[in-house]
């Protein structure tokens, strides 16, 4: 029996029960099964698909000049093989360093297929006669294998290779298996796949082969080893070996993960190893750029593939490369299930990994303790169950000697602990299979892993039919000596598994104390802490997260059954009931959601269960009894994913728009420009215009639909490269959710990948939390749910204060800049739009004229537009150059403004100077713009004051916010 791997299946396939004596694989010549054997060093299946299907490698090598370092050059190594991740010294450093064999791979998976890409790394590519017209330190080139999924996993558990595709420079050459169906699509087919047995274990693999120099790879014979010497291959998955020589033909290569911890992918930002993204650096020669497989491009392909699409998008590539796809598990599938370069995988939300578990059974009944090589035959099991929270798994296992004296190891373990969820979190559910094999009649009885017969001293692997809770089972029945008891051991290797986690409310243990003559109204408040650590005198035995809370003259107070205490609110604080302390009763919150003052009121559901006047289960007045384990928040946090290098946008877009969440990734949902794909995997800028939202790929606004998970979390002033962070505001802007409740999230414009980028964001964080509880808009200072004049007038009257409901712009005063971003970017309005219907024009400089000579209070809807308190000259020459009016207001209009009763200035005062008037009026249209001041006044202005002021004015127009702007 083979190792099984169960994928992410997207349509059902047809699985065939094993048979009771069941031939498991044999994995090598191990006398013991000990923990420390097992949980070390497990491939995982990838590793065992990429080596099923690895090719045996033929490199060519050559010696025409010092470059070739005697041939050394066209070894294959690892990107660090000289100890360092400086990509830049790895030409001098191939002349000292030996050169151990590494290929790089990687699994993406549909429902139908697997794409496994090879990559193998060269510190040089060089030249016969050096022109550096095409020399470069560092190359990458390799091939995308495509294997189908099977229909039977017992059976064939890691598919068929169907076709390849590989690289050979600028251009790609795909290939077809040997009785594959696949036939010629838009590209044409240029050879069948040759196979070649591997000495070492016998399996027959396809074999490729590298040019000498510049590396193109092909398939065997189609690129073929030239002058009789050369490098030939052969996959492990943990020997590395060094070539003897450059016509070594039996060396080791060794498999690694391109996704690896601290591997390639983990690099993909380090300015030490990429010069851009996935060009790395190259310091010898001119030639052609070397990329890796998220930048690997066919020249010929025209505009139907971008570069990269072999490793983010292999289904299309493989789509527009053949025909006759589809398999016996459906048609052909284009959804991923996994693909590391776009960030799909399985972790999505309450993924968990669970550890492998060991057990060892004790010896029982008679016999000697050894096996002596009759058998034994072994039965097996496992169980996963939630206990106290954490999931844990028993295990089963029973080894009896098949004949002699009935030597017998069985029992089943305790409860190991397979999953620990995070502080403040209990697993509530399991979700999918709870046992395998399936026990109707109880676990220490039939319903056991089809037996198998032990016949040899090796450990034994026992693959597990898929959509079961176990992907592998180890074992270790017979051994050369006395096993039962002490070397007969199994293992249960566990694939990822969803629950349902909620929030931990446990324990409850004697209740919740109160002061007995406490009055008024309360809650009980949920602390993610221990109350016991965060509140200095609270009593030992009450609750651990729960305790009855008051607000009282704008503070939260807590009560230590004597007196209330002060104490600060944290974001994870909930108020899960309400309480009359004077009437001793309490309310269960749940189903309810809204805000008390700041903290979260409600919960969604969870097995709480509460009681007035009872504590430690006995009557007791003004205490509260609490029961149950957990609690599911109204929202639990949204995780962001991968931030990555930020968010990509044109850097000549205009005009005003946002920045979008998307639940699903960006890469999956839209069609992202080459230039976007390092880009965060849940943001994308986006605009409303002409009735239609448009994302931004980073090369063209696109129209898409909104969904019902989006979130604008972001409002953005692309013309000005300011950014507004819509933490704490609300509301709804043509159909999308505006803003969110609170969260870690962080916001810099004219920032891409650690460096500046004009037009670029950069996000970094981890979650938001969409907003439940109403919340008014951005810029509703009145609350009314409408942002309009009333609001512009607050913020006018807020100008050189302090308030930060109005700082805006997140300096720490409110000023002119607040105004602007008000304007310009909240209500998207031109200064001059006095009755906010979107344009400047007659209409609102009528409504000024109606109203010059107002004073009071500022009164944007009477064409007080510069929010001084009165509706004055200026204000008619904002209109005017909004609308794009006359540079001169008509005569009349300028001497009514310059009425007494238009000034701002006392009457009394205007009376006794009249040239006090014409000097007011002079400032007042300085400040404004100064050329109409020299049309109105000629040449008696103080000019260098009009200059200064509408240079002050211009700056401030076009202020750049370059650094983060934060509420």
């Amino acid at each position: 029996m083979t190792y099984i791997h169960f994928p992410l299946m997207r349509r059902p396939s047809s699985l065939r029960t094993a048979s009771r004596r069941a031939r498991p694989r044999r994995v090598g010549s191990v006398e013991t099964l000990e923990r420390r054997d097992l949980l070390i060093g497990d491939p995982g299946f990838n590793a065992l698909l990429a080596l099923e299907h690895a090719p045996i490698h033929y490199q060519d090598t050559a010696n025409d000049n010092d470059d070739g370092l005697d041939g050394k050059a066209d070894y294959i190594t690892s990107f660090d093989f000289d100890g360092d991740w400086d990509m830049k010294n790895n030409w001098e450093n191939a002349a000292t360093v030996p050169m151990p064999a590494y290929v790089y791979y990687s699994v993406a998976e549909t429902a139908t297929h697997w794409y496994i890409v090879y990559a193998f790394f060269h510190t040089r590519d060089w030249e016969t006669v050096c022109t550096c017209a095409d020399t470069h330190e560092n190359d990458l080139e390799g091939q995308l294998s495509i294997v189908s999924k099977p229909t039977d996993p017992l059976a064939d558990p890691y598919g068929t290779l169907e076709g390849m595709v590989t690289t050979f420079h600028k251009d790609f050459y795909s290939y077809v298996a040997p009785g594959s169906s696949w036939t010629s699509g838009d590209q044409g087919v240029d050879g069948i796949v040759a196979y070649l047995p591997n000495p070492h274990t016998g399996k027959n693999h396809p074999v490729t082969a590298q040019q000498a120099h510049g590396h193109g790879l092909k398939a065997w014979p189609h690129v073929d080893i030239e002058g009789g010497d050369g490098v030939v291959y052969y996959p492990t998955l943990r020997t590395a070996e060094v070539p003897s020589s450059p016509n070594d033909r039996d060396v080791k290569y060794r498999l690694v993960d391109m996704f690896e911890p601290g591997g390639l992918w983990d690099h993909r930002f380090d300015p030490q190893v990429f010069q851009e993204y996935g060009v790395f650096h190259s310091e010898e020669g001119t030639g052609a750029k070397p990329v890796t497989p998220w930048k690997w491009d066919d020249q010929n392909d025209g505009g139907e593939l971008t570069g990269g699409e072999l490793a983010e998008d292999p289904a299309k590539l493989v789509e527009i490369y053949f025909n006759n796809l589809d398999n016996s598990l459906g048609t052909f599938d284009r959804a991923y299930g996994v693909n590391g370069y776009i960030g799909i995988d399985d972790s999505g939300p309450n993924y968990v990994d669970l550890l492998p578990q060991f057990h060892l059974p004790p010896k029982i009944g008679g016999g000697d303790a050894d096996f002596a090589g009759n058998g034994p035959v072994v039965d097996m099991r496992a169980e996963l169950n939630v206990v106290f929270g954490r999931l844990t798994t028993r295990l089963y296992m029973d080894a009896i000697e098949d004949g002699g004296d009935g030597t017998r190891a069985r029992g089943t373990s305790d409860n190991l602990v397979a999953y620990q969820p995070p502080k403040g979190k209990r697993v509530v559910q399991l979700l999918g299979g709870r046992e395998y094999p399936a026990a109707p009649t109880g676990f220490d009885f039939p319903g056991l892993l089809p037996s198998y017969a032990d016949t040899d001293h090796e450990v034994d692997e026992i693959a597990v039919p898929a959509g079961n809770i176990v992907q592998l089972f180890r074992a270790t029945g017979d051994t050369s000596g006395d096993e039962a008891g002490t070397r007969t051991a199994m293992i249960a290797y566990f694939g990822r598994t969803r629950v349902v986690l909620g929030v931990d409310a446990a324990p409850t243990n004697l209740g919740i104390l109160a002061t007995d003559e406490r009055t008024g109204n309360g809650f009980i408040l949920y602390s993610e802490e221990d109350v016991h650590e965060r509140f200095s005198s609270i009593q030992s035995l009450t609750s651990t997260h729960f305790i009855a809370v008051q607000y009282v003259g704008g503070v939260w107070y807590y009560d230590d059954d004597k007196i209330l205490v002060p104490f600060t609110p944290r974001p994870t604080d909930v108020l899960i009931a309400s309480v009359d302390f004077a009437n001793d009763q309490i309310v269960d919150l749940v189903g309810t959601n809204s805000e008390e003052y700041g903290i979260p009121k409600g919960y969604l559901g969870g097995d709480l269960t509460f009681a007035a006047d009872q504590y430690n289960f006995s009557v007791d007045d003004g205490e509260f009894q609490i029961g149950g384990t957990y609690f599911h928040r109204n929202e639990e946090p949204v995780d962001i994913g991968p931030t990555l290098a930020g968010i990509a946008a044109q850097d000549a877009a205009t005009g005003t728009g946002y920045l979008l969440y998307s639940e699903e990734n960006v890469f999956g949902r839209f069609d992202m420009a080459p230039s976007a794909e390092a880009a965060s995997h849940h943001f994308v800028p986006v605009k409303y215009f002409g009735g239609q939202w448009h994302y931004d790929n980073n090369a063209a606004y696109i129209a898409f639909t909104p969904r019902g998970s989006d979130a604008l979390v972001a409002l953005v002033d692309f013309s000005n490269d300011r950014v507004i962070d819509l933490a704490g505001t609300g509301g709804t802007y043509q159909g999308l959710p505006l803003g969110y409740a609170l969260g870690d999230l962080q916001l810099e414009v004219d920032r891409y990948n650690g460096a500046n980028n004009d037009g670029e964001f950069t996000v970094s964080g981890r979650y938001f939390t969409r907003n439940l509880i109403a919340k008014p808009p951005l810029g509703d200072f009145s609350g009314d749910g409408v942002v309009d004049a009333t609001d512009i007038d607050l913020m006018h009257g807020a100008v050189g204060g302090t308030d930060p409901r109005f700082d805006l712009t997140g300096d720490g005063n409110v000023n002119s800049l607040d105004v602007d971003v008000m304007l310009d970017m909240v209500m998207q309005v031109r200064p001059g739009d006095v009755n906010l219907n979107g344009t400047v024009n007659r209409a609102d400089l009528a409504t000024i004229v109606r109203n010059l000579g107002y004073v009071g209070a500022p009164a944007w809807a009477l064409g007080d537009l510069d929010g001084n308190g009165r509706v004055a000259l200026n204000d008619v020459m904002i209109v005017h150059r909004d609308a794009n009016l006359p540079a001169s207001p008509p005569a009349a209009v300028v001497a009514r403004a310059m009425r007494p009763e238009a000034s701002p200035l006392p009457r009394t005062n205007l009376a006794i100077d009249r040239g006090v008037i014409r000097a007011q009026a002079r400032r007042a249209i300085t400040r404004s713009v100064a050329v109409a001041t020299d049309q109105f006044f000629g040449t008696d202005v103080d000019r260098s004051a009009a200059n200064d002021l509408s240079t002050a004015t211009a700056s401030r127009r076009a202020f750049r916010m370059k650094s983060l702007v934060a509420r």
